[in-house]
């Protein structure tokens, strides 16, 4: 008889953890499921634990090929019309499969569903609860998703269309595949708790150089799939995960040594994240903490009156021409009225509204490709009161 619902579980030398996290899905209420335990390699013997429970509970073994691969070899080996997830050191509730079988019945659009979690220590006494969040689209997701792998259970047939984890990715491969799902098919959160997450004490940190390059490849790896994310929020997503990554750096910062450069590292990630995208009123607030004098006057004032900045300015970081083309391009669709010109300061770009003098923002576009950065404002200083109703190419050919 064929399953309605197979839990894929991965496993690696946790035989005793194992076993909870099999029975844990053994006394659901729900009982038209199989249980496929992958084992990556394990040096313990997972065959005998599998093959001490009924035939509900299949084996397979794998050579070590990490957690992605193991997932998807389960996949490909379900029979059930729906696949649910369960680490072996983690814990389905009771009523978890009943719950998201009947929600997905009565939501044949959803291709993929999901609950919150409730993490626990190793002796699963509670240590927080973590609702299910609403994401809008795709794109929300990319560096705040909170949706653990556990809680998770999709449509069999959804893989054929958006593919299975990305074996090549050792972090961040759920959020990959949960965007990509995300972007075909709607998906939707279940408000209860229906798994427990269990938190080792004595996990190892991970490394921030990791934690980034593996966003750095979901972003990627986004921006290539999702033609909508456009060149100002790109740069904000990649601000994100280096702010993230100089959380990261700054977690494991021993604050009361004595060497000098203990938050080199994490200042390194900030200025990146701030580069990219330096809107953050939190990451300006720190610039203003701990920088030079200079920076603290600049950001004081764009931090007057408690704005993020003064609501005439913004800045931003000196672009190349095609990104140029990028950014004006969208300032003339969501903002047409938006004049400006260029102020240079170091290896920024500021740019002020001016009211009284209207520039075109295309011809920006232009002035950065004819003439040299340091020249831009002189020119436009120069010409501004015949920047009316003729081009630069007009002006350039009635100069010449």
């Amino acid at each position: 008889m064929i399953p309605t619902v197979s839990v894929i579980i991965p496993t690696r030398d946790r035989s005793k953890l194992l076993r909870q996290a099999i029975e844990s899905v053994l006394t659901q209420t729900y009982s038209d499921y199989e249980i496929i335990v992958v084992d990556d390699g394990s040096s313990e013997d997972i065959a005998a634990v599998a093959g001490s429970y009924d035939n509900r509970v299949r084996y397979e073994r794998l050579p070590s090929g990490g957690v992605s691969k193991a997932r998807n070899h389960g996949i490909r080996c379900a029979k059930g019309r729906y696949v649910a997830f369960l680490d072996s050191d983690d814990l389905f509730a009771p009523d978890k499969l009943q719950r998201q079988v009947a929600w997905l019945e009565r939501h044949p659009e959803i291709g993929m569903t999901y609950s919150g979690y409730r993490s626990v220590n190793e002796a699963l006494e509670p240590i927080a609860e973590h609702q299910a969040v609403v994401y809008s689209d795709s794109k929300s997701m990319l560096t705040t998703c909170t949706i653990a792998t556990p809680t998770v259970m999709v449509r069999h047939e959804v893989f054929e269309q958006v593919g299975y984890f990305d074996e090549s990715m050792h972090l961040a491969e759920d959020i990959d595949l949960w965007t990509r799902i995300f972007r075909l098919y709607p998906i939707a959160p279940i408000p209860e708790l229906l798994t427990l997450v269990r938190i080792h004490s004595h996990s190892t940190p991970r490394d921030p150089e990791a934690v980034l390059n593996a966003y750095i490849h979901l972003l990627t790896k986004a921006f290539r799939a999702d033609p909508t994310i456009g060149f100002l929020e790109r740069r904000r997503l990649l601000a994100r995960v280096h702010y993230l990554c100089a959380a990261e750096v700054l977690a494991l910062v021993d604050h009361q040594s004595s060497d000098p450069n203990k938050y080199q590292t994490y200042n390194y990630y900030f200025v990146k994240a701030t580069r990219y995208f330096p809107f953050s009123r939190s990451g300006l607030k720190t610039l203003v903490r701990h920088y030079s004098v200079g920076g603290r006057r600049l950001m004081r004032r764009l931090l007057r009156r408690n704005q993020p900045y003064p609501s005439d300015w913004t800045f931003v970081d000196k672009f190349t021409v095609a990104d140029w083309h990028a950014i004006t391009g969208w300032l003339k669709k969501n903002q047409p009225e938006y004049v400006f010109e260029l102020l240079l300061r170091g290896d920024m770009l500021l740019v002020t509204r001016d009211r009284e003098r209207e520039i075109p923002v295309d011809w920006v576009c232009t002035l950065l490709e004819r003439l040299p950065n340091d020249q831009v404002l002189k020119w436009i200083n120069e010409n501004i009161d015949d920047m009316t109703d003729h081009t630069i190419a007009d002006d350039s050919e009635r100069n010449s």
